[in-house]
């Protein structure tokens, strides 16, 4: 008798992250409020796992395919740059990016590509060529590095 009630918070559990309930994971537009130079602590660099499979700049906006765990609730990401730059040809700046689940407890493992307004950044940096070391903080840091060539 005492294994019913298991059996049945079990299946409740399952049936939380059917099918129907995964997102759509096409491009999703993060929003331009997302990027932040400088400003920010380490509190804020503090975020859920995820991997960052590849990134690229499409025009201004700055395309990543990421895969992370979860599919029952919209994930976001912000963007924090240090206002650090190295003088270099191209100059060179470092972006932390961090991942928050909104405490998505699905367990799908998902990978999609999210795309972000750099408009800020490129006028910041001066318009011109720059090298964006992105890094990912975590278990397992990640960085990668692209170029923007203006």
């Amino acid at each position: 008798m005492k294994r019913l009630p298991l059996f049945l918070l079990f299946i409740l559990f399952l049936s939380a992250c059917d099918s129907e309930s995964l997102q759509n994971h096409d491009v999703n537009m993060v929003a331009d409020s997302a990027v932040q130079i400088g400003g920010y602590t380490n509190d804020d660099l503090r975020g859920d796992p995820f991997a960052l499979n590849s990134v690229r700049f499409e025009g201004q906006y700055l395309e990543m395919s990421v895969s992370f765990s979860g599919g029952c609730n919209e994930h976001d990401y912000y963007f924090f740059v240090s206002e650090t730059v190295l003088l270099s040809d191209p100059p060179q700046i470092s972006m932390f990016v961090v991942h928050d689940d909104r405490d998505d407890f699905c367990d799908a493992y998902l990978t999609e590509t999210i795309s972000t307004d750099m408009g800020v950044l490129i006028e910041w940096v001066g318009g011109g060529p720059f090298l964006v070391s992105i890094v990912v903080l975590g278990s397992d840091t990640q960085s990668l590095d692209i170029t923007y060539d203006g």
